[in-house]
């Protein structure tokens, strides 16, 4: 039996080989399970927990029941809301208006002072009874009066007098000349005198006196006047 023991040793190792290639039982390869599908299997194979509560007859009181709550409906009232009101209260406007300064016109102003009057008679003229009138002329404007021109009338004048007319050449502002002028007159009515006054560049002024029918002179209101014809810076004492 020594010679066939080899033999067997190898046909029993090779039976065994069979037999565990075919073994069903036998553990398979290992592979390494995806993470996700271990954590689900995981969970999937947790044991569901059962409570067991013995119940206690008669000892148990059933629970109480809930009253539900009285449902309250919350109505927001909108207040009423104080909107400012804008108002636009328009600025004075200041306009400045200018006013030009008006430009002072140059001309002459003529002004007649009749100072008094009487009466006389005139033999060396071949006349009656003549009226004499003593006048000033004044310029008050702002330029010179040429060519004034004073005139004596009456209202019951016979002929023309000489001397019931006299011009003045040049006349300038701010200055005056007094004359004595006479005209022909009735005796014995009441005359009334009249004085006429013009220039070139002038306008015209008259002057009336009533009642001259005195014979005696104003001396006085005569000497007052200084030398007559004679231009004079105008002054109150004339």
């Amino acid at each position: 039996m020594g010679d066939y023991y080899p033999i067997w040793r190898v046909v029993a190792c090779l039976c065994c080989l069979v037999c565990f290639a075919c073994n069903p039982f036998a553990l398979p390869p290992k592979t390494i399970p995806n993470q996700t599908e271990t954590t689900s299997e995981a969970t999937a194979n947790l044991p569901t927990p059962f409570f067991s509560i013995p119940l206690l007859e008669g000892k148990l009181n059933p629970l109480p029941t809930e009253t539900p709550l009285s449902t309250q409906t919350l109505t927001l009232t909108p207040s009423a809301t104080n909107t400012p009101t804008l108002t636009f209260t328009p600025t004075a406007t200041y306009t400045v208006t200018f006013t030009p300064t008006p430009t002072e016109t140059k001309m002459p102003k003529l002004n007649v002072l009749f100072q008094t009057c009487d009466t006389g008679f005139d033999i060396f003229s071949g006349l009656g009874e003549v009226t004499n009138a003593y006048i000033t002329i004044q310029n008050i404007g702002n330029q010179d009066a040429e060519n004034v021109r004073i005139t004596l009338a009456a209202n019951d004048e016979e002929k023309p007098h000489r001397d019931r007319q006299y011009v003045v050449p040049h006349l300038p502002p701010h200055y005056e000349i007094s004359v004595k002028l006479t005209v022909d007159t009735q005796s014995g009515q009441d005359t009334v005198l009249t004085v006429h006054v013009s220039a070139e560049n002038a306008a015209s002024e008259a002057v009336t006196k009533e009642n001259c029918s005195s014979r005696f002179a104003d001396k006085e209101r005569i000497e007052a006047l200084g030398a007559l014809y004679k231009v004079l810076p105008i002054t109150a004492e004339r």
